[in-house]
């Protein structure tokens, strides 16, 4: 790991490797659809039990 390294990418920000990038995007989208994924199952239990 390269931390601390000064860079062209901005004032005061270290940048990250593009595999870091894309591990934070995975983790995101994953979580993503779980979250998406509890929220189709909840919808359908409220219209199911007469909530919504």
């Amino acid at each position: 790991m390269k931390f601390n390294q000064p860079t062209d990418h901005g004032i005061f920000i270290t940048a990250i490797s593009w595999e870091y990038a894309l591990w934070i995007r995975a983790y995101a989208l994953g979580w993503f659809l779980i979250n998406d994924a509890v929220k189709i199952w909840t919808y359908r239990l409220l219209r199911r039990e007469g909530v919504a």
